[in-house]
């Protein structure tokens, strides 16, 4: 598999945003809740998945993102708690900064997962302060590229989000930010004050 570029990123993602704006149209609350779908919504779904392979490997991504991001958050959360006000970067014999503090403290499960989500939350959090958080959103049908963008790479995106070739991108996450906001709502307890998410994650 070739590297993750940005330009690879945002190109593949422009050709199935349409498909999936329409995708985003179901109300997908219980999806994210139990991850399976209320009566009332069961047609209108069938029907959507129905019309692109890619609408299944999306429903998942969508509860993966509302786990990463609720667990950035709560590391947020525990930043502040303890004094601190941004992660400890990671490098040489701290490799994962004050990632393990947090794990410890938190009673979460010192595992390889964890880390992994911690870290996708982290990116997806950084996205977010930039550019609202609808761009959570917007990465679903490219998430797994995402993931493997080095930060040189993260940076680009950032970027190339910010030129006129890719506005629209931005403007389309923008739209999405209030539909975000209510999925994060029913998902989990670590919202934070949506406009005080201040703290630089590394």
């Amino acid at each position: 598999m070739p590297p993750a570029t940005a330009e690879r990123l945002l190109t593949d993602l422009s050709t199935q945003l349409d498909m999936f704006s329409r995708f985003l149209k179901v109300d997908l609350t219980s999806i994210i809740l139990e991850g399976d779908l209320v009566q009332g919504e069961s047609r209108r779904a069938t029907e959507l998945l129905a019309t692109g392979k890619n609408t299944q490997c999306w429903i998942q991504r969508l509860q993966e993102i509302h786990q990463w991001t609720n667990l950035a958050l709560r590391e947020q959360d525990w930043l502040q708690r303890t004094g601190r006000n941004e992660p400890t970067p990671c490098s040489g014999s701290h490799r994962f900064g004050t990632m393990a503090a947090f794990i410890q403290e938190e009673g979460l499960s010192d595992t390889h997962n964890t880390k992994k989500a911690l870290q996708h939350g982290r990116r997806l959090m950084r996205f977010e302060r930039e550019f609202g958080h609808g761009i959570t959103l917007i990465w679903l049908p490219v998430l797994p590229a995402l993931r493997c963008l080095s930060l040189a790479e993260e940076a680009r995106t950032i970027e190339m989000l910010g030129s006129s070739d890719f506005a629209y991108v931005a403007h389309r996450a923008q739209l999405l930010a209030r539909l975000r906001f209510n999925y994060r709502c029913i998902h989990g307890i670590y919202l934070g004050k949506l406009h005080e998410e201040s703290a630089y994650i590394l």
